[in-house]
């Protein structure tokens, strides 16, 4: 090996592309830093991403379930009508309405004496009228037991 002609000079330049060297090494370590960080974030978002997903699958899964014992008792059932506030209840949860309301048209009551037959009561010169029977649990206390004249609503 040569020695430097100016030993001085040749520390100067060892020194400085040292300095430069040393440096680039700090900055590579902060940047592996910063996507270390970054791959972090990314594997958190992954692991929210995949509990949400495990929530939804169990939501579904237990709205199946409900569907599906729903389906089996109203095929188990002597009288639909007796699930009627099943089905309310059903539609309710599966088409993402509101409120769900089950009538039945039927005349209206009038007034009449203690002694008359069994269809006095109905009044039968009138427009029937929607009668609520179900509803969804919800709307239960509200519906249920009240009616729908014809001039009233949009449905009837």
């Amino acid at each position: 090996m040569e020695q430097p002609r100016n030993p001085i000079e040749f520390f100067a330049n060892w020194l400085m592309e040292y300095n430069k060297v040393q440096k680039k090494a700090r900055e590579l370590t902060a940047e592996e830093k910063e996507v270390s960080k970054m791959i972090e974030k990314h594997n958190f978002s992954l692991k929210q991403i995949e509990i949400e997903e495990n929530q939804k699958l169990k939501e579904q899964e237990e709205k199946d379930a409900q569907n599906e014992a729903f389906w089996k008792k109203l095929g188990e059932s002597e009288d639909p009508f007796d699930n009627l506030g099943d089905f309310a209840e059903y539609l309710h949860k599966n088409i993402g309405s509101t409120g769900v309301y089950i009538g039945q048209l039927e005349p209206p009551f009038k007034e009449i004496p203690e002694d008359a037959d069994d269809e006095a009561h109905l009044d039968k010169s009138k427009p029937d009228i929607i009668k609520f029977k179900f509803a969804n649990e919800d709307h239960t206390n509200l519906i249920v037991g009240t009616h729908l004249e014809p001039s009233e609503g949009i449905t009837h």
